[in-house]
Parts: structure tokens; sequence; C-alpha cells
């Protein structure tokens, strides 16, 4: 019979898991699962080399009289053992309106918060193989690709599930034979939640249509994650292979086949869109196909323009107020317009003159903005009328850089525009005394 013990230790030998000198927390909520993580680990500490283990309990104060209980069998247990432990305790929510999801985000940010105060480098949690069947089964139903697929991982970032291997009668066998109280939680007998119905009425189902059904999806898991795995490398190498550091080249998304077009989308958006789900990846290959863009989350988008895939912020419609005024931040930079005399004091700026109106012959208020519908724009050097998304289209701007381009306005319209200078009637001549001048960091250098 293969021991628990022997599946905790395959599990740190396939993952790598290095616990020589590390100092675990083990995340103990009374039941079973997590009553022989810290029994196991506490009586093995030597074995395996920890510096320290830790225990900490949340309590979650859903179940009245029956979470105070649990919370008092892990201090009794812990204060047995000598194993220090950190408590806490959910106020002021409503289980009945509380989602699964709520909760998991509280006890996670728990058990960081615990880790920090008993200077834990490794957090271990009690999932078992049964949860992490529940957790496939649930991803597939819902519709999922690979990653979903994968369940549970056994690592990631701080956080270990050594007991992944091992199944809920293991658990529970283990504490019977060493003698480890547990308690039984009894919201685990409701079916208000989903995965209260696949442990109650699916996983027996599939129990009897194969005896091996918790191993096989357990097996199915590892291979899901291993091609998961293997396709994020791939995407990644590709992306690194082909940017052109003003994005990735649309044709390396064409031709690769699914599911690699799918990972190098999800690399390029994964930076702006936390687990985007398949509609969202769907939606930006066909834009990457149509060449044009799509929103990935509020304000930033997937820009396709140009047969490079990018992202876009959106930039809003800003008024920066009437000038001239102090420094401000448009796009990421820092920009200035500045009142100046025409004199000695711009010295070698004369050969700057691009970036400057005269202020003479500004009317009205005079104020800094980015583009408007139906803006119109008169160079002073084309000396012709053009529409901003006529010039922006033969400047080939994307959109972002559309939004971004600063516009210099008086009462007669647009005066001044980044990249283009001064319109027609506004630039400096013979007579011209006074500039408005146009500064950023890169322009004059500092």
């Amino acid at each position: 019979m293969i021991t628990l013990s022997s599946k905790i230790d395959e599990l740190i030998r396939k993952n790598s898991i290095i616990l020589k000198d590390r100092h675990l927390l083990c995340c103990v909520s009374g039941g079973a699962d997590s009553m022989a993580l810290l029994h196991f680990f506490h009586s093995n500490s030597d074995q395996y080399g920890l510096a320290s283990v830790c225990a900490c309990h949340l309590n979650h104060n859903a179940r009245g009289a029956e979470s105070d209980s649990d919370e008092a069998l892990v201090k009794e247990f812990c204060d047995s053992l000598g194993i220090r432990l950190i408590t806490g305790r959910l106020e002021n929510i409503d289980p009945g309106a509380a989602s699964e999801e709520l909760f998991r985000d509280l006890r996670y940010e728990f058990f960081r918060s615990a880790a920090e105060e008993t200077g834990s480098d490794l957090v271990a949690t009690g999932h078992t193989m049964n949860d992490n069947a529940e957790t496939v089964i649930f991803r597939l139903a819902r519709g999922t690709g690979l990653r979903g697929a994968s369940g549970i991982p056994a690592v990631r970032g701080e956080f270990i599930r050594p007991l992944l291997y091992c199944s809920r009668e293991d658990t529970e066998s283990y504490c019977r034979l060493n003698g480890v109280p547990f308690c039984v939680d009894s919201s685990n007998e409701s079916d208000r939640y989903a995965r209260n119905v696949i442990r109650h009425h699916v996983m027996p189902v599939l129990e009897r249509i194969s005896s091996g059904s918790l191993e096989a999806l357990a097996g199915f898991a590892g291979l899901s994650a291993e091609a998961d795995a293997y396709f994020e490398a791939e995407a990644q190498r590709l992306i690194a292979g082909t940017d052109t550091g003003a994005g990735v080249r649309c044709s390396v998304i064409l031709e690769s086949m699914s599911p690699l077009d799918s990972y190098i989308v999800r690399r390029i958006i994964s930076g702006h869109c936390s687990d985007p789900d398949r509609r969202t990846v769907e939606r930006c290959l066909q834009a990457v196909r149509d060449g044009k863009r799509t929103e990935i989350s509020p304000d930033v988008f997937l820009d396709c323009s140009g047969g490079i895939c990018r992202i876009a912020v959106k930039y809003d419609r800003k008024e920066f107020g009437p000038v001239p005024f102090a420094e401000f931040r448009a796009d990421g930079r820092d920009c200035l317009f500045e009142l100046k005399d025409l004199s000695a004091d711009l010295g070698d700026e004369r050969d700057l003159f691009y970036y400057c109106v005269d202020y003479d012959k500004l009317i009205g208020v005079v104020s800094v903005r980015n583009r408007r519908d139906g803006d119109h724009f008169r160079s002073a050097y084309r000396r012709q009328s053009k529409s901003l998304k006529k010039l922006f289209n033969e400047k080939k701007y994307t959109a972002e850089k559309r939004d971004s381009t600063i516009l210099l306005t008086d009462d007669t319209g647009i005066v001044w525009m980044e990249g283009e200078g001064p319109a027609e009637g506004k630039e400096i001549g013979p007579d011209t005394k006074k500039v408005i001048i146009f500064h950023t960091l890169d322009t004059f250098g500092g």
C-alpha cells in the first residue's frame, strides 16, 4: 500500500520543492486534510531539514458555535505539540450572501499576513486529489482550456499543496492511525455550493462508472499541465524572437496553429487582462485576422493595425487647462508650455522654433488638449488645411498615438500641433517678441 508519506515525497520530488532550511506555514481549518498536513510536517521536520513549522487558522465565523469549536480544536492541538499558531476571524460578513470566491480571497489575504508575521517563506495548504478532481470537473463543465483543466497547481509562488497526490481517504486514515483529532464542517454537507454538488453527486457516479476515476482525473490534470507549460514556453519563445519593439508581428499569430495562437495572444495581453476567458481570446484572435483593435479591459485595447499586435491604452479626451502654466503630464510624459521673450535668453534654442508659436498672434483663451471629432489643422509649413483624421492616416498613427498627440488652441482653433508645428498665421516671424514654447523632457534633453 502506498502511504501518505510516500505520496508527499513523490510530489515534492516531481515539483522540485526545496524544504531544507525553509520556514513552513501550514494553513489549518481543523478538517482531516489540513490536520494531517500539519501533523505530518511537524513530525517530519527534521527529516526534511525544515527550519520551522508554524500554523495559521482563520475562523470564518459562518457557523456560529461550530466555527468556534473548530478554532478551539486547532488551538488545543497546536498547544499540545508546541506549534506556533496565528489565528484570525472574519467579521461582518453575511455567509448567506458571500460567495466562495470572496471567502477564498479573504483566506489567502490572511495566509499571506500570517506568513509575514511568522517569517515563513513557504505556505502549505491541505488541497487533496479529491479537491483537484472536483476543480477539474467544475471547470470542464463551465468551459475551459488546458490551463483550467490542469486543476490546482502543486506550486504557485510561495504556496505549495503537498497533499495533491493524496486522497481524502488517505488523510482521514492518517489521522485515525496517528491519533490526530479533526472536525467535520457541516457546510460541506449542503448542496448550496457547486463544489459540494460535484462531491456528493457527480464523483460517486463517476466512481461507479470507473473505479479509478479519481486517479484518472488527477492524471488528466497532470497531462494538461504539461501541455499547457509546453505551449506557454513556445509562445514566449515566438514572442521573444519576433517582437519589433513596437509589438509582435500579427503574422506570427496567424501562422501558428491552434491552440498556440491563443497562447501567444494570452501572453501579449496577460499584463493587462488577468486570466482572460475564451471569449476575450477569441475576440483578440479575430482582431488579429481583421487588423483591427478590440477592448480587453476598461480603457485597454489590443491594437492589430499595420500588421503589428500591440497593447494600446485609451488616452482620455482631456483639457489640460489655460497656458502658460506649470509642468503637466500627458501620455506618461512630462510636458510644459512656457511663455518666453524672444531674446538672448533662448540662446541655442533658436533652431527649435518648430516648437514655438507667436504669443501676440493668439486670440482669446489659450489652452492645451488632445483631438476632438471634426478637428482641422492648417500647417504653417504645408500651407493647406486638413482634417486631423486625414493627417493621422497619412502619418499611419495608431489610435493610441492619435489620442496622445498634444494640441495647443485658441479661440480660432488649433494653433500648434505636436509633430506638425505651428498653424499658418501663428508662426514666429521678424516682428515676434514673445513665444509660447513647448517642452518635453526629451525636447531639450532634461
